[in-house]
Parts: structure tokens; C-alpha cells; sequence
């Protein structure tokens, strides 16, 4: 089953794909074991198709803290190796973040510009920063995910939302409202965001940031 996330992200490729007037969209699950097979004409149009694909993707409502199979706490760096080929570069920002891998450039992963894969001293993955190709707005963001979350601050101002139950983040431009990163963990508690949170009369809607 696909995650909310992974489709979220994965549709913006699709509708960008529209052309020769045809596409064709691949095998999504909804609840469990429903087969979905839909072609579409591009008579549709892109906000139709990105519709249809939220739609999906809402049927599913399973914890979005995997992106394109690799799932924090489970994925090992080899297989993250070997489902996305030789990263761009290996890295450390120091502390916890002493060991990842770096897609971009040449080597950037479908959808993203820039992914990085953050893993622990077992080389087992724990987090994933994901800098999308695609434009994606607030409004779009809690329309497909939910106003489940929580509204915070990173030291350098970058306003986020935390959605503790999906073990995922949502960091936004210091202007406007366009978003700068997801990032997906393994844990839904929030800790270790590194933010604090701001005040809100309504539901209380990493570190490059």
C-alpha cells in the first residue's frame, strides 16, 4: 500500500508527465486489496488528474514515515544502495547525523531534487530529507494530510508542521508558504525536531534548516 506521503509527492511527477494525450497511471492500493487501473486523456487536465491522485492516496491511511520504500528504522543503508544505485556523496554533519547519503545532481532520485538518508552506528536508517522538484503549497499540504499537526519554529526561524502521528515534518520557505522539505522518521513523538512552538488559538499546527 502506498503512503499519503509517497503518493503526495509522486503525483507532481505524473501531472508534469501529461502528454501525447494519454496517460496512463500506475497500480495504486486503496484499502488494503482494492486494484486500481485508470487510464486518463490529458483532455482532463493536470487539476483533475492531481484530484483523482489525492483521492487515492486518502484511501490509504497508513503512518506516512516511509518515502519511495525506504522506511526509517527498517531500511538498511545497502538496500537504500541498492533501490536508489550510488549516492551523489557520502556525508556527516557530526552527532547523530555522522552517516548519510546524499542523492542529487546527476544521481537525484525521481521527484526530488536533493534526498538525504540518515543512518544510526547499525547503518540502519532512521531519517530521510526529501527536497521536492515540484512547487507545493501550504494549503496543499494540509489539504492532503490533515490539520493534525503541530506549528513550529526551528532556531533559524523556518516555520514547519509536525504530524506526530505520521512521523513526519513539513518545513516551509522563510517567505511565502511553499514547502522547503519533508522529512520522515521513524518515531512519532516528536522529539529531537529541534523547534519550539508557536502560539494558535486552533488546532496547534531538521536541520538543514
Amino acid at each position: 500500500m502506498h503512503n499519503p506521503a509517497a503518493v503526495f509527492l509522486h503525483l507532481f511527477d505524473l501531472a508534469a508527465d501529461l502528454r501525447n494525450h494519454q496517460l496512463y497511471i500506475g497500480r495504486f492500493w486503496a484499502r488494503g486489496s482494492v486494484d486500481i487501473w485508470t487510464p486518463y486523456c490529458s483532455i482532463f487536465g493536470m487539476k483533475k488528474l492531481i484530484v483523482v491522485l489525492v483521492l487515492v492516496s486518502l484511501a490509504g491511511p497508513t503512518p506516512a514515515k516511509s518515502w519511495k520504500g525506504a522506511v526509517p528504522g527498517k531500511t538498511t543503508r545497502d538496500e537504500v544502495i541498492e533501490m536508489f544505485g550510488p549516492p551523489y556523496k557520502e556525508f556527516s554533519k557530526g552527532g547523530k547525523l555522522s552517516n548519510g547519503l546524499s542523492y542529487q545532481a546527476d544521481h537525484a532520485i525521481e521527484g526530488a531534487l536533493e534526498a538525504n538518508f540518515y543512518f544510526d552506528k547499525h547503518d540502519v536508517l532512521f531519517r530521510i530529507d526529501v527536497f521536492p522538484v515540484k512547487k507545493i503549497t501550504e494549503q496543499q499540504v494540509v489539504r492532503i494530510f490533515g490539520t493534525d499537526y503541530q506549528e513550529r519554529l526551528t532556531p533559524k526561524g523556518y516555520r514547519y508542521f509536525f504530524y506526530p502521528a505520521k512521523g513526519m515534518a513539513v518545513f516551509f520557505e522563510k517567505e511565502g508558504n511553499l514547502v522547503n522539505s519533508f522529512i520522515f522518521t521513524q518515531g512519532a513523538d516528536g522529539k529531537g525536531t529541534g523547534g519550539r512552538k508557536t502560539e494558535r488559538k486552533k488546532q496547534k499546527a531538521g536541520d538543514r534548516h
